[in-house]
């Protein structure tokens, strides 16, 4: 079930207090992937920076094929730092920041895609497909990239790879995003044991 939808920060922005811990970035841009690249980073290290009461020289961001990304502070013993993940379609780009766990975040431009029933029967959960099926065509391809995104979503806030649909739900509350038309895009997070007495 989805908890309440979280509006996308365009950055720059100032990031109001969430008690949730749960904040979403976004950066505008022409679809070049690498421009797309450095200005997401810029803006997350600018966004933690803001956060957490620290110089942006102080954050560093650490990417590993098939590990999500994660943070790292310069001189700032003590300091937990937070779950983040980040995604792109064409000229938009999303940053999730979880202060209290795990973050995944997945952004996708709503469209046709012929191979619907084959998507969904491999690699998302049984009702999605029943749902496509009973739905009005002009529907599908949003309510498709909206069950993707939240799956994405979830696969990378516990930093697991795409694969075929298990039967496993992996934990965490997901929020739809607040974006442009045409754009759908879902937030899972996942508190974690050391973060619950403040959840």
């Amino acid at each position: 079930m989805m908890e309440a939808p979280v509006d996308v920060a365009w950055w720059p922005a100032q990031l109001a207090p969430r008690e949730d811990g749960l904040y979403v970035i976004g950066v505008r841009g022409d679809g070049e992937r690498q421009a797309a690249r450095r200005r997401t980073r810029q803006a997350l290290c600018e966004a933690l920076a803001q956060l957490y009461g620290l110089a942006v020289d102080q954050i560093m961001i650490h990417f590993s094929a098939g590990r999500a990304p994660a943070v790292s502070f310069l001189g700032a013993a003590g300091m937990t730092p937070p779950g983040i993940s980040i995604s792109h379609d064409g000229p938009l780009s999303v940053a999730a920041i979880h202060t209290r766990g795990l973050a995944g975040v997945d952004l996708m431009r709503v469209q046709e895609a012929p191979d619907w029933r084959q998507v969904a029967r491999d690699y998302l959960p049984p009702h999605v497909l029943d749902l496509l099926e009973a739905s009005a065509p002009e529907r599908r391809p949003a309510l498709l990239a909206r069950a993707w995104t939240e799956h994405e979503a979830r696969l990378k806030c516990h930093g697991r790879q795409l694969t075929e649909w298990s039967g496993l739900a992996l934990p965490a509350r997901c929020h739809e995003l607040v974006l442009p038309e045409g754009f759908v895009g879902v937030v899972a997070a996942f508190v974690l044991e050391r973060n619950k007495q403040d959840a």
